[in-house]
């Protein structure tokens, strides 16, 4: 991979991270159980998990 592509994807990767992290610092447990309104809906906690096992798996 290009390296200047590579340098730009961890800079707006580690930009997402801190703005998840400004997101959940304003939100409440009982916020994240909380689902959208369609059938297949996980909780909005979920996507969080799954962000935080994927960073665990690479390290």
């Amino acid at each position: 991979m290009d390296k200047k592509l590579l340098d730009q994807t961890i800079q707006h990767w580690q930009q997402l991270r801190g703005m998840t992290y400004d997101f959940l610092d304003l939100t409440n447990d009982q916020d994240l159980e909380e689902k959208l309104p369609f059938k297949q809906s996980q909780n909005l906690q979920y996507p969080f998990c799954c962000m935080l096992g994927a960073q665990e798996s690479n390290i």
